[in-house]
């Protein structure tokens, strides 16, 4: 599992796990969900992660998770 905080676009990512081919589906204006052929969620990507998500406090199965923040070259 992967998870990437982009504060440039204030973008949040995690891969659940690596998948070939994979296409993006639209859940809502801030959200796009990412599907093998297979139909297998891969990865979510969530736009205005500061104001949908509270990164300070991630966990996963009560475990915190830190989030790495990317930064993008301009």
């Amino acid at each position: 599992m992967k998870i990437e905080y982009t504060p440039e676009t204030d973008t949040l990512y995690i891969e659940f796990r690596k998948g070939k081919d994979v296409e993006g589906e639209d859940l809502n204006d801030r959200t796009v969900a990412f599907y093998t052929p297979e139909n297998e969620l891969v990865a979510l990507e969530i736009e205005h992660a500061k104001t949908s998500v509270n990164l300070r406090s991630l966990t996963v199965n009560g475990q915190a998770v830190p989030v790495k923040e990317e930064v993008v070259a301009t």
